[in-house]
């Protein structure tokens, strides 16, 4: 079979159910749903790290934060440049490689493996990237959202754009997208195109009229058990309530308030999937849609006020950590929905199965043809990696977090506590046993990731 031309498209902090199609709540997607009804769409996928940095560093290395080393967000932690990636061994077999957006995984103006890049990092980086030299051309930059804007802190970081769609800096991502699509096309040979999102990471910010698209009152509830945020660790329960530079308090915010800001979480999301359909229309019209593998994913979730918590990180959960993954190759995958364990580090050798690159023998995650295919059986479980030093299981039944460094593990029987509301791992002050799984899960999460270090080194 020929090999195809990769169109990866990205997000930032998308949730698994901030898709229309997926049926969970009023959000408009009709691009996303198109993929869906279209290609192959994990049902349980999920992040390989819960924040920026590690997740993007594992998608591009295939392998988990402990090996690759970008263990946080912040701090000059970024990859380091000997690590094989994705982009740089389909470069090398013949690829024409080029990434649009947020890398995030290495400094800001890093290649990042890509034979080209238009470099647009975040919506909060101070760096001189392309998307911050066009506001200062065209005087726009004092109205982007950021700290320096009035109520900032006071609105949760959620605040309407007054900018153009086009000049936000998601479509601004679009169209710069769209123009290096159709240059790689024109070019007549097999590309990967990397556009990559920065929304709805927050601030949640969508330009109108998606900033007026939702209701509020229209919005779900944030699923949250009484007490449930005073039972975190004094440390992660301080950052909480006194959050970032506004200090905010996110034990504070009403039902009202979160529904507000979801309505600009989704706000974000729909105009995003606006851009992603302008790119799958030009595949549609340069007749490229059947040869072409599309991905869709995105680096991690967010709360939206579940657990009483915004944003990601704090508290490792299926909120922050189900994102969506999408496949559409109409020449080799048939359309369908799928229930498989997938993990973020199951893209490096996805993507190198579909260009015929032989996957490293050191990489983590599995090539998903194998598993669609029939050729590899599906995973039984997964672990996934949180910011400082947290490693979370997943399995059909059993979601346990393991804290190595706090006096505090969480467990959850997901057949019984779908949202994760009733936590069954007895706290060390208490007089009762551990649950018989704590003992078992920790053993296997030590095992397997100092195992798979060892392997490495080897």
């Amino acid at each position: 079979m020929k090999r195809p031309s990769i169109l990866l498209i990205t997000t930032d902090q998308q949730r698994w159910d901030a898709v229309g199609a997926h049926g969970q709540v009023p959000v408009r997607t009709p691009a996303l749903d198109e993929l869906v009804q279209e290609g192959v769409s994990f049902e349980r996928s999920y992040c390989a790290a819960a924040a920026c940095q590690p997740s993007r560093a594992s998608l591009f290395t295939g392998i988990y934060p402990n090996l690759h080393g970008v263990t946080q967000t912040g701090g000059g932690c970024w990859l380091p440049p000997a690590l094989p990636t994705f982009p740089r061994l389909l470069g090398a077999a013949g690829y024409r490689t080029a990434a649009v957006g947020k890398m995030h995984a290495a400094r800001w103006d890093d290649p990042c493996g890509f034979h080209e890049r238009v470099i647009i990092e975040s919506k909060y980086s101070a760096a001189p990237d392309e998307y911050r030299r066009y506001l200062a051309a065209n005087d726009l930059t004092r109205r982007v959202i950021g700290h320096h804007q009035p109520g900032f802190g006071q609105h949760h970081k959620a605040m309407a754009s007054d900018l153009r769609p086009d000049e936000h800096i998601d479509g601004y991502i679009a169209r710069r997208g769209g123009e290096t699509l159709q240059r790689l096309i024109d070019a007549e040979a097999p590309f990967l195109l990397w556009v990559s999102f920065c929304g709805p990471h927050d601030p949640y910010d969508p330009a109108p009229p998606y900033s007026r698209l939702y209701e509020p009152s229209q919005m779900l509830r944030p699923r949250r058990a009484p007490g449930e945020l005073d039972q975190l660790p004094p440390a992660v329960r301080a950052g909480a309530t006194a959050f970032g530079i506004a200090k905010m308090n996110l034990h504070g915010i009403s039902d009202a308030e979160h529904q507000r800001m979801r309505a600009l979480y989704y706000g974000n999301v729909s105009q995003i999937d606006a851009g992603i359909g302008q790119l799958l229309k030009t595949l549609d019209e340069r007749g490229l849609a059947a040869q072409t593998l599309v991905v869709f994913t995105s680096d991690h979730g967010d709360y939206l006020g579940d657990h009483d918590l915004m944003w990601k990180a704090l508290l490792p959960s299926e909120a922050d950590m189900r994102v969506p993954l999408i496949l559409r190759w109409p020449d080799r995958l048939p359309p369908g929905r799928r229930q498989e364990l997938v993990s973020g580090v199951d893209l490096m050798p996805t993507l190198l199965a579909a260009g015929g690159v032989d996957i490293p023998a050191h990489l983590q995650g599995k090539t998903l043809f194998d598993v669609l295919e029939g050729r590899s059986q599906p995973r039984q479980h997964l672990l996934m990696f949180s910011e400082p030093n947290k490693w979370r299981y997943r399995d059909d039944r059993w979601a346990y977090t393991w804290w190595p460094d706090q006096p505090f593990d969480t467990l959850y029987d997901l057949q019984a506590d779908p949202y994760e509301l009733h936590n069954l791992a007895a706290p060390p002050a208490s007089p009762a046993p551990p649950h018989p799984m704590v003992r078992r899960l920790r053993s296997l999460i030590a095992h397997e990731t100092a195992g798979t270090a060892k392997e490495l080194s080897s």
